[in-house]
């Protein structure tokens, strides 16, 4: 009786291989666009934080400043570091000071008097691989360094 079983082949065939082969490309082109799509990520996320902080920056440095000296112009003027310049095309500052009357209690007279305090809207603006971004913005105030917030009184501290 002759055997109609198909022998078993020894090793792969050509089909097999070249299968395998596709299959080994087409995952490492996904690893490679995966991994670089993570770098960028990583990159734009640390861009962002610079910007945080060179605003950040800005602010602690207007915050010491005397408020007569707080105009728009002079805040324009301020520097921006070096190494968010060669990440960013024409990076610059745009600002809006605004004065604002505040209530504040005089403790010595203990009359309602107006201070002079400034709202300040700050932005940093610049251009990203040829395309304008979105400007990061903050608003944040300045008051007098003599402003001295009144402290809650005894008979306060000690209602029954």
């Amino acid at each position: 009786m002759i055997s109609r079983i198909p022998k078993r082949s020894l090793g792969y065939s050509t089909m097999e291989t070249v299968i395998a082969a596709l299959l080994l490309g087409v995952i490492l082109v996904s690893i490679g666009k995966f991994s670089n799509m993570v770098r960028g990520g990583i990159y734009d996320r640390q861009l962002a934080m610079q910007i945080e902080w060179e605003i950040e920056n800005a602010r602690e440095t207007i915050g010491s400043w005397q408020i007569d000296s707080v105009t728009a112009a002079e805040v324009e003027q301020l520097p921006i570091s070096d190494e968010l310049r060669s990440h960013l095309e024409n990076p610059y500052w745009q600002c809006v000071v605004t004065e604002l009357q505040l209530p504040a209690v005089n403790q010595q007279k203990a009359e309602v008097a107006a201070i002079v305090g400034k709202s300040i809207q700050l932005q940093l603006r610049a251009n990203y691989l040829g395309q304008s971004i979105k400007p990061v913005e903050r608003t944040f105030f300045v008051l007098p360094k003599s402003l001295v917030l009144a402290e809650p009184s005894e008979q306060e501290g000690n209602a029954e």
